[in-house]
């Protein structure tokens, strides 16, 4: 039986196409949850560095509190001594504070590295199911249109061993006239 070949192939591009879109649909849901599993560290990896500088910042108050303290005991509180304490005490601080910076963004790199990894493998695994997919359909495809190929080339057999059969029975029809009259 002959099958529709536009019938057929949009059918067959029909089937690939719904396949193809659930295989969007699931990269992009991938891609998604990738990104909110990454944005969410980042979330935490600023929560984290956060902390950290409101303890070296409370760390540093006290640390000055008590050396002002000292030097008011001592009787030094306006003295360059109190003075370049507070200074130093103010240096520590800040270079604790850039410190935790710097490994924040490097922990935040670091984490965009990964996620970009994640999605190029997301990205490969959706290509090479793509490829899969399309491969399948085209041979889905070249069969049905073999089978087609071989069907109209058993019509074609058929026609023509009709063909012949129909000549020689004509044939042997006017084989049989041409008898008649010759007798």
């Amino acid at each position: 039986m002959a099958t529709d070949i536009k019938t057929y192939a949009s059918s067959i591009l029909g089937k690939y196409n719904n396949s193809l879109n659930r295989l969007t649909a699931r990269y992009i849901a991938s891609i998604s949850n990738i990104d909110s599993k990454f944005d969410s560290k980042n979330k935490e990896l600023e929560n984290k560095a956060k902390e950290k500088k409101n303890s070296e910042d409370a760390r540093s108050k006290i640390e000055l509190k008590n050396i002002q303290n000292s030097f008011n005991e001592k009787g030094l509180s306006s003295s360059g001594e109190s003075i370049q304490a507070e200074l130093d005490n103010n240096l520590r601080r800040a270079n604790a504070i850039s410190a935790i910076e710097r490994e924040k963004e490097a922990s935040i790199r670091a984490n965009e590295s990964q996620r970009t990894e994640s999605k190029n493998s997301a990205f490969m695994s959706y290509l090479n199911e793509v490829n899969s997919l399309e491969k399948e359909r085209n041979e889905a495809y070249q069969a049905q249109l073999n089978k087609d190929r071989e069907f109209q080339a058993d019509r074609e057999d058929e026609k023509f061993d009709r063909y012949f059969k129909n000549r020689e029975y004509e044939a042997e029809r006017e084989d049989e006239m041409y008898d008649r009259y010759t007798d």
